[in-house]
Parts: C-alpha cells; sequence; structure tokens
C-alpha cells in the first residue's frame, strides 16, 4: 500500500522520510544461544567467588574484633574486682576507726591509771 502511494506520487524510496520508529523493541530473530547462557553462568560464578572473598574476610574481621572485645571484658572485670576490694578495705577500715572512736568517747581515761610497775614487785 505504501509503494502504490509513492509510485502514483512519482517518488522513490529514497525520497521519502522514514516512518516513525515502532513503540515495541525489535523482536530477536534468533533465540538465546548457549553462549549467552554460558557467559551469563560465568560472570554469576564470578561474582559469587568475589562475594564468597568478602564474605571470608567478614569472618577474618569480626574474629579480631572478638578478641580485642575480650581483652577489654578482662580490663573491666578487673577493674570491678580492684574496686570491691577497695569498698570491702574502706568499710573495714571505718568500722575499726569508729569502733575505736566509741571506745575512746566511752572509756572514762581520767580514771585510768597507768602505773609503770607492777603491783607485785613494790610489795616485798
Amino acid at each position: 500500500m505504501l509503494v502504490a502511494d509513492r509510485s502514483r506520487r512519482g517518488l522513490s524510496e529514497r525520497d521519502v522520510a522514514p516512518g516513525p520508529a515502532p513503540d515495541v523493541p525489535p523482536t530477536r530473530e534468533q533465540p538465546y544461544t548457549h553462549d549467552f547462557q554460558l557467559q551469563a553462568v560465568m560472570e554469576l560464578k564470578a561474582t559469587v567467588a568475589v562475594l564468597a572473598e568478602k564474605i571470608d574476610r567478614l569472618g577474618v574481621d569480626v574474629k579480631g574484633i572478638d578478641g580485642k572485645l575480650d581483652g577489654l571484658n578482662n580490663k573491666i572485670t578487673g577493674l570491678a574486682t580492684w574496686q570491691a576490694r577497695m569498698i570491702t578495705a574502706a568499710v573495714v577500715i571505718a568500722a575499726i576507726v569508729g569502733l575505736l572512736w566509741t571506745v575512746a568517747q566511752v572509756v572514762p581515761w581520767s580514771r585510768i591509771h597507768l602505773d609503770p610497775t607492777p603491783e607485785a614487785s613494790t610489795k616485798k
């Protein structure tokens, strides 16, 4: 039909501008071959290998961080133990000082006479 219109007007195929492009993509004349599928599989294999390498590296990094965290945990535990010992020592010292202060307040020191010589040696 298009060829008949051109011939009536006296135009050749080269003189007429092409029509608009179709809205749908052109269909493939040849179906996918095994080469295309093999190429896709090989690219997928390379991508999976890179991913596996990165996962292995991540595992090594996590083990390193785990070791650092264990070291920090040991230091914190040691500090907590030291604090508990210091608090216990402070409580014991405070109790001893309180007891001595109470004894000093209760005992009438002015009535106590400390004789440097024992009584048995002076009665001879």
